[in-house]
């Protein structure tokens, strides 16, 4: 399990990586993928170290910032597809946490 996480998350920080060097985005795209990938990152490590709170928090984050991208029509056409990845992430983490409460 925890090879596969890692191999997620390098991707993941490619992709912010990608938000924070790629020429050709003006500064609101690139706020939407480096919030949303960082958030991401951040709550998998957070995970990853058995830390407790702010589970939901971040998850929360990164769907606040894709839905201020849809509601902006932000233009991401070719960065929709990992931010489309990171969102169903997101959505999964709120959903097991709703879960788990019940």
């Amino acid at each position: 399990v925890t090879t596969g996480l890692s191999i997620y998350i390098v991707f993941v920080v490619f992709a912010f990586l990608y938000g924070l060097f790629v020429k050709g985005l003006t500064v609101w795209p690139r706020i939407i993928i480096c919030t949303m990938s960082l958030s991401i990152i951040l709550y998998w490590l957070w995970r990853l170290n058995h830390l407790h709170g702010m589970e939901v928090l971040l998850p929360v984050l990164s769907l606040i910032v894709g839905v201020a991208a849809l509601i902006s029509k932000a233009k991401l056409k070719n960065e929709a597809g990992f931010l489309v990845i990171l969102a169903a992430d997101a959505g999964a983490i709120i959903v097991e946490n709703l879960m788990r409460i019940n």
